[in-house]
């Protein structure tokens, strides 16, 4: 695993601009290692474009490395491929739609079972392996999928249908509530940094993963004014930074960071000093927002944070293909999912029967 883990985050260094990604040696460089192209996985791996996607992919294969060899230590590079079926993949799908989410009882109102975008996701990531297993001549003999299984295999549908968001857009009253709690002690450093990280996620919508890759001052274009970032799929697009966004990153950077070149956002110990040597990580600002969010009685996700900033853009009757471009979705039918302008009209509707 811890192998596995560490090639996961040397991918990000490979080359994007169409040179080969084999040595001389006939493996694959990833970052300042090899790795065998004989392996399905990897060369899956090799083809995402963002270290994020590589870890959540590399984790939904691991479950049905588990599952189809009946190891709970086994890994993805542990499967012989060859010997997956048609059979198998089926129930596969069936095992997904009845597998219990660790930690949920019985007897709760939680939700206990896998939602169907999780289970469509596990089965992505084994029909990807099986492509790269099937099309690849470098796969190994006993890891290569024949046409023929590649096939049939790919006739299995996705389950359909859909489920409410878990996430939400925050109130008005939610955001003061969230936001004051950054003012309790507003002279300490660690106040300072999360109180620009909260406004920055709620004025531009970041992605998590986007907001940890700014860099100073390379991040920052026309005259201080956007963030350019890269996103999904290896796009890059500005955000306007508005004045209250920009005021907190500056303060953050003024009174706490200084100027030097780097990664903007660093870890901050209890003692209110900053380690420049390292650049605070998407799961440290998940924890932050998590921990900060006890004053709401609810586990804030940065979701939560970009969803807010969607929503409140479509309220205001900004056209939904701005807001797409600027959470940078590839579709506008992603971007639908943050319009709560129905809802509303719904419970409009159904309380213009109490008013008659």
């Amino acid at each position: 695993m811890a192998k596995l883990n560490h090639i996961l985050a040397s991918v990000k260094k490979l080359p994007r601009t169409g040179k080969s990604l084999f040595s001389r040696s006939g493996l694959i460089k990833l970052g300042d290692m090899l790795y065998d192209p004989q392996d399905p996985v990897a060369l899956y791996l090799a083809s995402l474009s963002s270290e994020e996607s590589q870890r959540t992919m590399y984790r939904c294969i691991r479950q049905f490395a588990i599952w189809f060899c009946g190891d709970e230590q086994a890994k993805p590079e542990d499967v012989f491929w060859s010997r997956v079926t048609y059979d198998d993949i089926q129930s596969y799908q069936i095992n997904l739609q009845f597998r219990k989410i660790k930690g949920t009882q019985e007897h709760t109102n939680q939700q206990s079972h896998l939602s169907l975008t999780t289970q469509n996701l596990y089965m992505i990531a084994v029909r990807n392996v099986l492509k790269k297993a099937c099309r690849i001549r470098s796969v190994a003999k006993h890891k290569r999928v024949s046409a023929k299984t590649y096939q049939e295999i790919s006739e299995i549908k996705l389950r359909n249908g859909s489920r409410l968001a878990k996430t939400r857009a925050l109130t008005d009253s939610e955001v003061r509530i969230y936001h004051d709690s950054f003012n309790k002690k507003p002279g300490k450093n660690i106040n300072i940094r999360d109180k620009a990280l909260f406004l920055i996620m709620m004025h531009t919508g970041l992605r998590v993963n986007e907001l940890v890759t700014l860099t100073w001052p390379n991040s920052l274009v026309d005259e201080n004014s956007c963030l350019q970032v890269i996103g999904k799929g290896n796009k890059e697009r500005k955000i306007a930074l508005n004045s209250i966004a920009k005021e907190a990153l500056f303060d953050y950077i003024k009174l706490v960071r200084g100027e030097h070149q780097g990664p903007i956002w660093h870890p901050i110990n209890r003692a209110g000093r900053i380690n420049q040597n390292r650049a605070l990580t998407a799961n440290a600002i998940r924890k932050m927002l998590r921990i900060r969010g006890l004053v709401l009685s609810e586990q804030i996700t940065p979701h939560y944070l970009r969803k807010t900033f969607g929503t409140s853009l479509l309220l205001q009757g900004v056209d939904i293909f701005t807001v797409q471009d600027l959470l940078g979705h590839a579709s506008a039918d992603i971007t639908k999912v943050y319009d709560t302008r129905g809802e509303e009209r719904k419970f409009k509707a159904v309380q213009s029967l109490v008013n008659k």
